[in-house]
């Protein structure tokens, strides 16, 4: 029996249901006779505000929309349980965005309260000029730079903190949590990375915004020989079965030493994952699976025992060299088929399937080591800067996210390239 969890969200994101609110929408929008219209979330001190910013005029030119800048001041605290390492990784994640895109970036190490308070009145003050934007990339570029002499030029809006409060909690009725989020007819796209998205959909097309597919396997065939990649793993991620296929013909490409290293869920860890943060992260899996040829949406929640059964089979995999297939096995009943991995019948159905004895998976059960290596794995983890899975690590360049292949790939490449000069 299909559990009713299951069900709801098969029909969350069923394709159908996407299709049915983008048809409303725009039906909608024809008939109030109202040209396609936006909403732009922004920070001062989100990098990726400060780069969603520039591309603003291409985005409006290329879907044919009209963006409204909406400036919004702090993060839900909630929903970022890692604020300062979110920051620091956020600061080269964005160089690298930036490079692709050939845009302009200057990195630094924060923000005090006085920066974004005044950075967000001048950000609210630049956004009620009928030709904002170019405003609005001059501020960005002003307390990026550290620019003292431009900051002071600026003006400031009237009663600012008002302004951002209601802003805020656009953003929180709005249903969503992220700065450098574009809201367009009932549906989200975050940042730079799901811009292709949002042109497929007004115009058809995916072609100027898909860098992660321009880099793909790039690099010459074995290049990667000798190197070992660090892959950081959870079960209840949603992006980490998205990335598994494509990260083991990855690996295979370049010939990399895979290491696999399973920790346990955010919230098992101790870290809130709100409901908002949790829809959000279901339907954006659901675009991206279905982008990569995915099966995605009969969902079983593993959380709590489910997570920790499939953490103690796991060695039991990787000794008899199923690993990858026990991985596929696992995460393609728990998010494609519905499986309760916490229930016999369904994690026996998954194991076997992966080529493992139920006898030998009863066995390995009884075995509490996980706890001790899925910890260890975690402060590996923290101490790369990051916290969440999927990441990646090779050599000095560590990447978090299913959609950071790309930057893997120009990383071998150059590091190959060097090598042979």
């Amino acid at each position: 029996m299909i559990e009713p969890k299951s069900l709801l969200a098969q029909f969350l994101t069923s394709s159908g249901l996407r299709a049915f609110r983008h048809g409303i929408a725009n039906f909608s929008g024809r008939l109030r006779g109202k040209s396609r219209r936006a909403e732009c979330y922004l920070r001062i001190d989100d990098p990726y505000s400060y780069l969603l910013v520039q591309l603003a005029p291409k985005i409006m030119a290329v879907c044919k929309l009209d963006l409204e800048p909406v400036v919004i001041s702090e993060p839900r605290q909630d929903c970022y349980p890692e604020e300062k390492m979110l920051f620091d990784y956020a600061i080269n994640d964005a160089k690298n965005l930036a490079e692709i895109y050939h845009l302009n970036y200057q990195t630094r190490s924060g923000f005090s309260d006085q920066e974004k308070e005044n950075g967000s009145a001048h950000l609210l003050n630049a956004s009620l000029d009928k030709d904002c934007w170019p405003q609005l990339q001059q501020v960005f570029l002003a307390y990026w730079s550290k620019s003292i002499m431009q900051i002071e030029k600026f003006k400031t809006a009237d009663n600012p903190n008002k302004q951002l409060g209601n802003n805020n909690q656009r953003l929180k009725k709005r249903g969503h949590y992220l700065s450098a989020t574009i809201y367009y007819a009932g549906e989200w796209y975050w940042g730079l990375d799901r811009l292709a998205y949002l042109e497929q959909r007004l115009s058809g097309r995916k072609t100027h915004f898909n860098h992660d597919e321009r880099y793909w396997l790039m690099g010459s065939a074995g290049s990667g020989q000798g190197k070992q990649l660090d892959f950081y793993f959870s079960f209840r991620s949603p992006y980490s079965y998205i990335l598994l296929e494509r990260l083991f013909k990855w690996v295979d490409h370049y010939a990399v030493d895979l290491q696999i290293k399973p920790v346990l869920p955010m919230v098992m860890r101790g870290l809130k994952v709100p409901r908002v943060k949790r829809t959000y992260i279901v339907l954006d899996s659901k675009r991206e699976a279905d982008r990569h040829g995915v099966s995605f949406g009969k969902i079983s929640d593993p959380v709590g025992l489910g997570v920790e059964r499939a953490l103690a089979i796991y060695p039991l995999a990787e000794k008899k060299g199923l690993a990858r297939n026990y991985l596929l096995s696992v995460t393609r009943g728990v998010w494609s088929e519905g499986k309760n991995i916490a229930k016999d019948r369904d994690l026996r159905c998954v194991c076997e399937r992966a080529g493992l004895a139920w006898i030998d998976c009863l066995s390995a059960l009884q075995d509490r080591s996980w706890q001790q290596w899925a910890e260890e794995n975690r402060q590996e983890l923290y101490a790369l800067g990051c916290w969440g899975v999927p990441s990646l690590k090779m050599g000095d360049q560590v990447v978090w996210g299913q959609d950071r292949l790309w930057v893997l790939d120009k990383y071998i490449s150059t590091n190959i390239s060097q090598a042979m000069e």
